[in-house]
């Protein structure tokens, strides 16, 4: 049945997000091609028509960036906030649980906002290739070990699925009043950010505190570690089991609003 709920996700939001990536690309595409025209012809580059049309060209391009992931992210929080509301009288009566509502709509946001980061590094290359500059900036790359680069996916999915899900928990807390559920959601968001924002300075401050007072603990702890460098390890397993932690928390707190409190609009 997951299956079944991505198709529809898919159905619903894939033909825009395609439309507006590709379109970004092609935007992008002209505009190195503007720029490859400039350098390669000065005297067609110089003239001021050519140079408005290129800085034009350039802003639009530059504003589509911003609008990919702008149009990405509205649509998946759209689709999960559309879920509380008379959409939900259809899907909420299937033959599917809450978890799977939940991690269908996680899925597909998780792997479309990926999409478009990946497109923006296509748009990237595209802008260098018109410059001229790809070998020059790629020449003295070096890949990272799998290790490095799988633990980095890792928390980039993390990060984003803590987003996502931070999301989805003040949409849930919304449909409480579900007379004003976008008023609802909104004021939820700045409220529970201005709450998270407190209590990570407070764990930041007790953290200080704490090194200060028992750093050299720390420090023997770390030189006593069988390997070299093995205290990154731990440190980084560290920050990947609070985001995991986190998003554990978000999740069980939107699927508790669904399951016991549903309120439709």
């Amino acid at each position: 049945m997951l299956k079944k709920l991505l198709k529809l996700e898919w159905n619903a939001s894939a033909r825009l997000l395609l439309l507006v990536n590709f379109g970004v690309l092609g935007l992008t595409a002209l505009a190195s091609a503007l720029i490859a025209v400039q350098n390669a012809f000065p005297d067609v580059g110089s003239q001021t028509w050519f140079t408005i049309v290129t800085i034009l060209i350039g802003i639009m391009m530059m504003m589509g960036f911003i609008g990919m992931m702008v149009v990405t992210v509205f649509l998946n929080v759209r689709s999960f906030y559309n879920l509380l509301g008379q959409r939900g009288y259809l899907l909420l009566t299937l033959p599917v649980t809450t978890t799977q509502h939940i991690t269908a709509k996680l899925i597909y946001a998780l792997a479309t906002t990926l999409f478009s980061i990946l497109m923006l590094f296509v748009d990237g290359c595209v802008t260098m290739v018109g410059m001229g500059e790809t070998f020059t900036a790629f020449k003295d790359f070096q890949f990272i070990s799998v290790g490095p680069m799988l633990y980095t996916l890792l928390l980039i999915l993390l990060a984003l699925a803590g987003g996502y899900l931070f999301l989805y928990l003040c949409i849930a807390i919304g449909g409480q009043w579900p007379q004003s559920r976008l008023f609802a959601s909104v004021v939820t968001f700045f409220v529970l950010q201005f709450l998270f924002q407190i209590l990570l300075a407070g764990i930041g401050i007790f953290a200080a505190f704490s090194f200060y007072r028992h750093g050299h603990l720390i420090v023997t702890m770390a030189g006593a570690l069988p390997e070299p460098h093995y205290e990154l390890y731990v440190f980084f397993g560290v920050i990947a089991l609070i985001f995991l932690v986190w998003d554990a928390i978000l999740w069980a707190g939107t699927q508790y609003l669904i399951t016991k409190k549903l309120n439709l609009a």
